[in-house]
């Protein structure tokens, strides 16, 4: 794993536009970085970041806790923590949604979950880009890194990277793979939410055709009575799971001090 120790506290973010299509020549590289890397002003992994850099065991991991992690003012961790909070509670009227029968207490949790979906989409900043989006980048654009890094993966993983690539990265290839990395779970939380949407649409769309079915049925010289139709959403939960999945890796590679720090701020926002 590769870790940044700081020996001082005021270099900033590479430039990084974050964008899929942007990525460096150099990929594989840092697709390898990607797989062995931690950052941090300290090469500390907490068990949820390592489990955001693929798993890496504890066994791996320095012990030197004489440094921090990258980090950013508690203020631009708030949107994205507004997100994560929405998303729990999305996740929670799926789950209920799917257990519900009673179609006016249906079409309540039902407008509830699409007030939260929609709200993201509407919400737009002024250059046009999602509001979930501008939630996460708030943050990585805030990131202070420092100048050096200490390795702290294996003697084994060393040699193997120093025989490939004919040494060790510099600290800029540690960083860009460490945003890289954080960008890869947001891209995967926006495509699970996009996905979420789309998913909510087509299953009130069924919902509202099977209703129709079903009160035909129901009518005065019919024979046939049924229980009335249920939203199925059993994909969608499972969207939105993936979506808290991604969420959580990406909270990973933060303190687990900074994360509890804009918790606290934005539930007594409420």
């Amino acid at each position: 794993a590769w870790g940044l120790a700081m020996s001082r506290s005021h270099g900033t973010a590479p430039s990084h536009s974050g964008e899929a299509d942007a990525f460096l020549p150099d990929f594989c590289r840092r697709t390898l970085l990607l797989r062995t890397m931690q950052i941090g002003w300290a090469p500390i992994l907490a068990p949820s970041a390592a489990e955001g850099a693929d798993g890496l065991a504890d066994s791996m991991v320095s012990t030197n806790g004489s440094a921090r992690k990258p980090f950013a003012p508690t203020e631009a961790l708030l949107p994205a923590t507004r997100v994560r909070l929405l998303l729990d509670r999305a996740n929670d009227l799926a789950e209920r949604l799917s257990t519900e029968k009673d179609p006016s207490a249906i079409d309540d949790l039902a407008r509830q979950l699409e007030v939260i979906l929609a709200s993201e989409k509407s919400a737009e900043n002024e250059s046009g880009s999602s509001a979930v989006r501008w939630a996460f980048n708030v943050y990585t654009a805030n990131l202070r890194f420092g100048e050096t890094y200490t390795v702290t993966a294996s003697p084994k993983e060393r040699s193997e990277y120093i025989r490939k690539y004919n040494g060790l990265p510099d600290v800029k290839q540690v960083i860009l793979a460490d945003l890289d990395l954080r960008d890869l779970y947001r891209n995967q939380i926006l495509t699970a939410i996009d996905d979420s949407r789309a998913e909510f649409r087509y299953q009130k769309k069924e919902l509202q055709n099977r209703r129709r079915e079903w009160e035909y049925l129901q009518e005065p010289g019919t024979n046939e009575k049924s229980i009335p139709p249920t939203f199925d959403a059993e994909e969608l939960i499972s969207l939105l799971k993936s979506a808290q999945t991604s969420c959580q890796q990406w909270f990973g590679f933060i303190s687990e001090k900074d994360v509890k720090e804009a918790l606290d701020v934005v539930l007594a926002e409420n």
